[in-house]
């Protein structure tokens, strides 16, 4: 009966979830649905063990390679490795030396984007799976995942916790973006990194914040050719612009990423489902007719992050208007960061 299905809510609330009907149902009324205490996915540790090595892996790659587009760091590389032809050791000590501050800086930006979701999920009483580093060979880990261990409570707590990531990691990124562009500035270009221009002008957010420190270090006359033009930064910098660009990633809403999750507390699951497609097809269109920045990342939507995220126990009430310009407030940040810098 009605009375003992509530008896059962009470006495056990791990066992309940609050569910919206399907979309066409979705004019009735809501339902509670009764499901056993333990409804999150499965992980595969071993798996995602390996995956977060490999993510590291590709993190430090990510680190040496921009000292390698440096030509004179470049050819003191090529100068060690001939050693190899005499059947002589090489010394690269040095460039580990030099690209060790690239990669910490790196990977602590994206501790603090899942320092932020931990944070916020310990206050509300969910607990968070660990941080799957997803690698990458273009931007070092193309997402940290987390899944949720124990179910949010509503989609508020659903969204504080999704947004809390993104907005730490992308503050972050931009104040250590700006604070390495002003060590350029007293750096020995010699001894430092550099990214392709084209690269550092794909995102309007990171190129403004180095082209408004680092006076015109962007700019091109219109016309002009950009293929091959290296700009020399601090390694702090590259770390705050390359973390930027992940963070902001994760903010479209696809999928289980952050984006997916906030907009799914937006909106009902099958309007968030359509919103999805739609970016998804955007992303690939972009990526096979712009960036690979954004094919590699539907391909790792695919992969790793669609469908729908696990329910909250209660999808019903909506969340409140202040939460929804913070959602706004992500999505411009998102697209500041993805889009290209003019």
């Amino acid at each position: 009966s009605g009375l003992e299905a509530m008896n059962i809510f009470n006495e056990n609330v791990e066992s309940l979830e609050f569910l919206e009907m399907t979309a066409e149902d979705i004019e009735q009324e809501p339902v509670l649905y009764i499901t056993g205490p333990n409804i999150v996915r499965d992980t595969n540790r071993l798996g995602l063990t390996i995956t977060s090595i490999l993510g590291l892996a590709t993190s430090w790659y990510l680190s040496i390679y921009p000292f390698l587009l440096n030509d004179a760091i470049g050819k003191r590389v090529d100068q060690e490795l001939e050693l190899l032809d005499a059947s002589m050791q090489p010394d690269l000590t040095w460039l580990t030396d030099l690209s060790f501050p690239l990669f910490v800086t790196f990977i602590g930006l994206q501790l603090v984007h899942e320092l932020a979701h931990r944070a916020v999920a310990g206050a509300n009483g969910v607990k968070l799976s660990v941080p799957t580093f997803v690698p990458s060979l273009i931007t070092g880990v193309t997402s940290s995942v987390t899944t949720f261990k124990t179910l949010p409570k509503n989609k508020e707590v659903m969204f504080d916790i999704s947004a809390a990531g993104p907005l730490a990691g992308i503050t972050a990124s931009a104040i250590v973006l700006a604070f390495g562009a002003k060590l350029t500035l007293i750096s020995d270009p010699a001894t430092l990194p550099a990214l392709p221009l084209d690269i550092l002008r794909q995102s309007t957010l990171g190129g403004a914040i180095i082209d408004n420190i680092i006076k015109g270090s962007l700019y091109v006359p219109e016309g002009a050719p950009t293929a091959g033009i290296m700009i020399s930064l601090h390694p702090i910098a590259i770390a705050g612009y390359i973390s930027l660009v992940v963070n902001a990633l994760s903010l479209l809403p696809i999928g289980t990423t952050d984006g997916g999750r906030l907009t799914m507390a937006l909106f009902d699951r099958a309007e968030k489902m359509t919103i999805g497609s739609l970016t998804l097809l955007a992303l690939l269109y972009f990526g096979l007719f712009g960036s690979d920045l954004f094919l590699f990342y539907f391909s790792f939507v695919i992969a790793f992050q669609t469908g729908n995220e696990v329910p909250a126990r209660n999808e019903q009430d909506s969340v409140s208007f202040s939460r929804v310009i913070v959602a706004t407030i992500c999505y411009l940040l998102a697209l500041m960061s993805l889009i290209p810098f003019q």
